[in-house]
């Protein structure tokens, strides 16, 4: 039956509703055109039927390619909201050992310069009991004192040192991790702006293969990648059929076409002619001069 579903939904609005209108009217336009069109006719506009599956299947195939794309930027967004937040907890938690050690470092430097201080005043009162010639004991009693607070002194230095060159590495930590979470907003934000603004999605693998050749063949592909793809199906398709045979023995034949036609070229070579003194002919090896000829001079 020509009045399909498909092409009755295809005719205009106004010519829809009076065929709704009267239900039967349908049914009898039908039989009239099953009975009155030509089967050129009826050929003709099934072919256009199916070229309108055709596109509908295109459209289907490019409508699933968009929805798996969209997926993949979905991914890339969460992907990318997942590292940023990383960053972030890091740069956070770098932030808080930071101020935990230049807490560390401040209270460090508080201590050493106190024990430096002790140990200085016990250097002055050994030099002062031993520049007054106080009782031995005394004096010794100042320098195991005073040698005992600069070990004391000592350490508490180096233990500054250490927490500063702490605090230093957690600065520079601390720095990284917020370049980090810089370009993790930017990667985040660029996620964001392709998932929002996708543009074309690309061909799937699915849709090369089931229309492929047909968008080849009618100049749709303009992705390297897809016409490569495409090219490899043709390829394929004409293995199938046998054209690569088909191919080989037109590349054979004339390649023996050519060998022939050198071999006519070398065996109708004109040979040199012309009037030449017989002097200038040279003898073959054994036979003497050769006499020139009566009247050829």
């Amino acid at each position: 039956m020509i009045l399909t579903d498909a092409v009755f939904d295809s005719l205009p609005p106004e010519v829809r509703a009076a065929f709704d209108a009267n239900p039967g009217l349908r049914d009898v336009l039908a039989g009239v055109m099953e009975s009155a069109v030509p089967a050129e006719l009826t050929a003709m506009l099934t072919r256009a039927e199916a070229a309108q599956f055709q596109q509908r299947a295109a459209d289907l195939l490019d409508q699933a390619d968009r929805i798996d794309h969209q997926a993949t930027l979905a991914g890339v967004s969460a992907k990318a909201d997942a590292a940023l937040a990383q960053t972030e907890d890091d740069a956070d938690r770098l932030a808080a050992e930071l101020k935990a050690l230049v807490e560390a470092e401040r209270d460090a430097a508080d201590k050493s310069g106190a024990a430096a201080d002790h140990a200085r005043e016990l250097a002055e009162l050994a030099e002062d009991l031993a520049s007054q010639g106080a009782d031995p004991a005394q004096q010794t009693d100042a320098i195991v004192r005073r040698d005992a607070a600069r070990q004391v002194a000592d350490r508490f230095h180096q233990v500054a040192e250490r927490t500063t060159a702490r605090r230093v590495t957690g600065e520079a930590d601390l720095t990284a991790a917020r370049g980090a979470v810089r370009q993790a907003k930017a990667a985040a934000k660029t996620a964001h702006d392709a998932e929002s603004s996708p543009g074309t999605a690309p061909l799937t693998w699915w849709t090369l293969q089931l229309d492929g050749i047909r968008r080849l063949m009618a100049g749709q592909l303009k992705a390297a990648d897809d016409k490569a793809l495409a090219s490899e199906l043709v390829e394929q398709a004409a293995v199938a059929a046998g054209v690569d045979k088909l191919f080989a023995a037109r590349t054979r034949q004339k390649l023996a076409d050519d060998e022939r036609a050198r071999v006519s070229q070398r065996l109708l070579a004109p040979v040199p002619t012309g009037n030449r003194d017989a002097s200038t002919i040279v003898a073959p090896p054994g036979v003497g001069p050769i006499a020139p000829l009566a009247g050829s001079r």
